[in-house]
């Protein structure tokens, strides 16, 4: 028997710039005014990629545990940048989520999401040593809600609940008890009725309309429909690159952001999707693999809730794509255009990539084979 050792970092980061760069790319097929030339969107994209990578590199080199250590001054700095957005940032398609600084938007909210990563982490770990599961979890819930509610404000459904996946995805790896996870859930479903007064009549008509988007087929169910067709044409192996007839005729709403997995599907087919979903699926794989490699228990809730940000996202979005979940604006991991948001998963990686340097002491994980 022969003993093979696995650098899930070295697949971690690998899969990251494969990710990234067929963002590039997906990005110039949504964006170019001409075939085969690189837009200014993709060129910004790019940019943001090897700003990415290089955060990436920083990250994975400082001890998570120091991150951890000082997530607090993290936190109450985050909470301020989302007060300050809500006061001298942009509005921009309705929504006040952007400090702008010449060409560049900085959107608080995305970096909010690693800041908040580590705070849940270092609460639930001080919180369970000294009394149990169930209050570490309520101790989370008092976490979440300040920076959910100034985001909900701005407003942004989507990230908000980007948030509870983050403490959910925690929890789970952490290995809190199911029953207590199977009552928050329970919870969380009683609260949707509850909460829909509270949205904007553009939110209630979004979350409504993926029943049936042909009630109202050029309004809140326009951009599903559109998605659906495109998806539609593609077929197994695509119309091509830039043969898309949904793209290049400009019918589908938000092509290099939120809608991009349907880009995908029209030019690359199937085929090229389910590619790129076997690239995302293997992200998280990884992600699930190095806190399974850790022996400390901090890096393990740190690694469930990098992992269950990205996976909520990438699962969510393609559901939206599909027409399978509401339209709730959340960007697909690596692929869909945004600074802040390539920046922030960048920085995520880095972060997993910091858990499996400085805490997989009890062995990586092998495989074993016959020789």
């Amino acid at each position: 028997m022969q003993m093979i050792d696995i650098r899930w970092d070295r697949i971690l980061v690998t899969l990251a710039v494969i990710m990234g760069l067929i963002g590039v790319g997906l990005i110039t097929l949504a964006t170019a005014a001409e075939p085969w030339t690189l837009s200014g969107t993709a060129q910004r994209q790019l940019m943001y990629l090897v700003l990415g990578l290089l955060l990436m590199w920083v990250v994975s080199r400082i001890d998570y545990r120091i991150l951890c250590r000082y997530s607090w001054w993290l936190y109450a700095s985050t909470l301020l940048l989302l007060i300050a957005v809500l006061v001298i940032g942009r509005i921009i398609g309705g929504s006040q989520r952007w400090f702008v600084l010449g060409p560049v938007h900085i959107q608080p909210s995305e970096f909010a999401k690693i800041v908040l990563v580590f705070a849940l982490a270092d609460a639930t770990m001080r919180v369970r040593h000294m009394v149990n599961w169930a209050w570490a979890s309520v101790a989370g819930v008092f976490i979440i809600i300040p920076p959910m509610l100034l985001i909900l404000i701005q407003p942004d459904l989507g990230t908000a609940l980007v948030f509870t996946a983050i403490w959910f995805g925690l929890l789970f790896i952490g290995g809190i008890p199911f029953r207590i996870l199977l009552g928050y859930l329970i919870f969380a479903a009683l609260l949707i009725p509850i909460s829909l007064p509270f949205l904007k009549d553009y939110q209630r008509a979004r979350l409504t309309a993926f029943l049936h988007p042909e009630a109202d087929p050029l309004g809140a169910g326009y951009q599903v429909i559109q998605s659906k067709i495109a998806i539609g044409h593609g077929g197994l192996f695509g119309q091509g690159f830039f043969q898309g007839s949904q793209n290049r005729l400009g019918f589908i709403p938000g092509e290099h952001t939120d809608f991009i997995f349907a880009i995908a599907a029209e030019e690359t087919g199937i085929v090229g999707a389910g590619l790129i979903l076997l690239g995302l699926f293997l992200l998280l794989f990884t992600g699930l693999a190095i806190s399974e490699v850790t022996d400390d228990h901090l890096g393990k809730l740190v690694a469930g809730g990098i992992t269950g940000m990205l996976a909520f996202q990438m699962i969510v979005n393609v559901g939206i794509t599909l027409g399978l979940m509401p339209v709730t604006g959340i960007p697909l991991p690596f692929l869909s255009y945004g600074g802040s948001a390539l920046l922030t998963n960048c920085a995520a990686i880095g972060v997993l990539v910091s858990v499996y340097r400085h805490a997989a002491t009890k062995g990586r994980m092998v495989l074993i084979r016959r020789v």
